[in-house]
């Protein structure tokens, strides 16, 4: 199985509908898009990459309970915004 397959399979079973070259998650307001090499930015090919390494994100509920417990041991008020903003953008609460 060639590697673009694998990654399709991979991201069918997460939930990921493939739309033309997008792929979208009914949960998500973002995309994934595998662009055509060479990448560029308008005319210009990119020459110069730095791999940062694989992403590790919070989900929603661990984002509000860190927000929540900076605002309750640091009074830190913006915290408290970030924890209401996370919330009101989530559908299914």
């Amino acid at each position: 199985m060639k590697i673009v397959q694998k990654i399709k399979s991979a991201l069918k079973e997460l939930g990921f509908v493939q739309k033309g070259r997008y792929f979208y998650h009914p949960d998500s307001a973002f995309f994934i898009e595998f662009v055509t090499p060479p990448v560029s930015v308008g005319k210009e090919t990119i020459k110069n990459y730095n791999y940062l390494g694989a992403i590790t994100l919070l989900s929603p509920t661990d984002c509000v309970k860190d927000r929540l417990a900076s605002f309750y041991y640091w009074n830190d008020r913006q915290a408290l915004e970030q924890a209401t903003m996370v919330c009101k953008e989530q559908k299914n609460v």
